[in-house]
């Protein structure tokens, strides 16, 4: 089978990340291939002001991203900054979607619209949610 044979996704990254593209590497299946954009995002997450711009940036860098990717050709987006797809509340991760679609031209999932889809299939009830991001705790507890 030839590579990207079956899919070809597009992973797009907070560039500080060094954790999930090995993982992706790990997982896909024969004949799919993964492919990456980084986005910068200042790493200082010292304080909540701090926090929020380091999504707000991070965010914003994803459509360029998205577009670098559609020049592979990618048949989806995986967003895979989980704070940022959580950070402005309910309904951000879908317009994050939505601006990764329109940039790139292919759908996109979300790490927190993923989380959110195997919580409610599995049927769970109560979650703890680990995160090194102690200034966003009290985000999560909504």
């Amino acid at each position: 089978m030839e590579l990207g044979e079956r899919g070809r996704i597009g992973l797009v990254l907070p560039a500080m990340n060094t954790v999930a593209e090995p993982e992706i590497y790990s997982i896909l299946p024969e004949g799919v291939t993964s492919h990456t954009a980084r986005m910068y995002a200042p790493v200082d997450i010292s304080d909540e002001e701090n926090f929020v711009r380091m999504c707000d940036v991070g965010c914003d860098n994803g459509e360029q991203a998205a577009k670098e990717l559609a020049t592979a050709k990618v048949d989806v987006y995986a967003f895979a900054f989980t704070a940022g797809s959580f950070y402005k509340g309910a309904g951000w991760d879908e317009e994050i979607a939505r601006r990764i679609e329109k940039a790139g031209g292919a759908p996109c999932i979300v790490t927190a619209t993923a989380a959110a889809q195997a919580v409610k299939q599995m049927g769970m009830k109560r979650i703890g949610v680990g995160t090194p991001y102690a200034v966003a705790n009290p985000r999560l507890k909504g």
